[in-house]
């Protein structure tokens, strides 16, 4: 007697392999509900489909009216399990809590399993913002890298910088063995981070050595990676673009004065500039020496006239093909990040 179709009959599907995959982490099961002119070939296609992604078990029943993608969470924190409900669509498509997928987007719902187990039914409906935290874990980032850096850096070891900033951040910082490597080795942090935030300083002392960190979420829990930056394409920026104008921000920076600049390297000029400013002045050292820019070796002038800060700025920065941009770091407080003309 010849067995009726799949999706006419309920059936339970074991996917091989699972039970060995799982270690700690929750069971998930998934059961597929075909809805009304769902193909009658498209279950062993989603079978297969599903097939060593990670659920615990499979089962395919004709839908009933009512269905809805739904979850729910059973047991406790130790021993907790998830029962979804999905829909297979008379266009072939598996519709899950917070997401829809084709039969050939394995990857998508690899994605949404893992999202699941590790965050729970609250990950898959919940918005996110940037590194994939929500907008209250994000809040609470900046809020943890705002804290003040309160010791002086300039001209000190860099790499003992970073150890002390990353004791200092309330958060997890884990770094991996090629960037331990490059920490390792002895350099000279010229910048003058004291005043400015635990966020925009890391980034910024990390940057000379092709250096980052960036956010690592698992679940509800928020951590630090200091990563290889030419290896991510997001990481963790020195400083933010100011969200307030110009004027109102910085208003220091539109002091006119009398000026006449001859013939000083530009690192002189800048720094005396920067001792009459109310903020840090920090360089990016990393893409100034990609571009072969030498700034302590470039001399340069402004005839005698009046004018003011951010102008004397941008004339001399220019001299050395740079710009100067004004950023803001975690805690909204202005510095000038100082950066090449040419990206």
């Amino acid at each position: 007697m010849t067995k009726p179709p799949h999706c006419l009959r309920a059936c339970v599907l074991a996917i091989a392999g699972v039970a060995a995959a799982y270690g700690g982490e929750p069971r998930v099961s998934l059961e597929l509900a075909t809805a009304p002119g769902f193909p009658i070939s498209g279950s062993q296609k989603w079978i297969k489909t599903l097939d060593g992604l990670g659920f615990a078990s499979v089962r395919i029943r004709t839908g009933r009216g009512g269905d809805q993608p739904s979850t729910r969470e059973l047991g406790e924190a130790d021993s907790r399990s998830y029962r979804v409900i999905g829909i297979l669509t008379s266009k072939n498509k598996l519709l899950l809590p917070g997401g829809s997928f084709s039969q050939y987007d394995r990857g998508g719902i690899k994605t949404w399993l893992a999202k699941l187990k590790s965050g729970g039914k609250k990950s898959l409906t919940e918005s996110t913002v940037a590194f994939g935290l929500t907008e209250e874990q994000l809040v609470k980032l900046y809020g943890q890298l705002g804290q003040r850096i309160s010791f002086a850096t300039a001209d000190r070891q860099g790499s003992k910088i970073v150890k002390v900033l990353v004791r200092q951040i309330p958060l997890a910082v884990s770094i991996d063995p090629a960037s331990r490597a490059k920490l390792a080795h002895d350099f000279v942090l010229h910048d003058e981070l004291q005043g400015t935030t635990l966020g925009v300083g890391l980034a910024a002392a990390l940057r000379p050595l092709g250096l980052a960190f960036m956010p690592v979420r698992k679940g509800n829990a928020v951590s630090l990676a200091v990563v290889d930056a030419a290896t991510r394409k997001k990481t963790w920026p020195v400083g933010w673009p100011a969200q307030r104008p110009p004027r109102t921000l910085t208003p220091q920076l539109f002091k006119f004065l009398n000026v006449e600049i001859e013939d000083i390297p530009l690192t002189d000029a800048i720094a005396a500039v920067q001792g009459r400013l109310d903020m840090n002045v920090l360089w990016d050292h990393a893409k100034i020496k990609q571009r072969g820019i030498e700034p302590e070796k470039v001399k340069v002038s402004l005839p005698a006239g009046r004018t003011y800060y951010r102008k004397i700025l941008n004339r001399l920065l220019a001299q050395a093909k740079l710009k100067g941009e004004v950023r803001t770091d975690e805690s909204e407080q202005p510095f000038l990040w100082i950066t090449t003309i040419r990206p």
